[in-house]
């Protein structure tokens, strides 16, 4: 049986393969989209915007890309943005635990 900090360090293979798609994206957008992830599976560019501390014209390009990609989705309204994929941010959340190996 596993340890506690065996388990927390146990890399998801399925995760790791996600992020390793998605890094061609670029490290910004990457960034971008784990914050993303952390504010559930719709936000908006405002939310971002606080969640990173930064204004919306410097992450307007990485939402842009990620949107182009697939990754992102766009509201009819164009008010909300989400996940186009549920794996997609679970993926980034379970890739953004900072005790995990790389």
């Amino acid at each position: 049986m596993a340890t506690p900090s065996e388990t927390e360090c146990a890399v998801d293979p399925l995760a790791t393969a996600v992020i390793d798609r998605l890094a061609v994206l670029g490290a910004e957008t990457l960034d971008v989209l784990r914050a993303a992830a952390s504010l559930g599976p719709e936000f908006t560019l405002a939310d971002l915007t606080a969640a990173l501390d930064r204004p919306a014209e410097l992450l307007a390009p990485a939402v842009q890309a990620a949107t182009a990609a697939g990754v992102l989705d766009l509201d009819p309204a164009g008010e909300r943005l989400r996940f186009r994929r549920g794996l997609l941010r679970q993926a980034l959340i379970s890739g953004s635990n900072p005790r995990r190996s790389s």
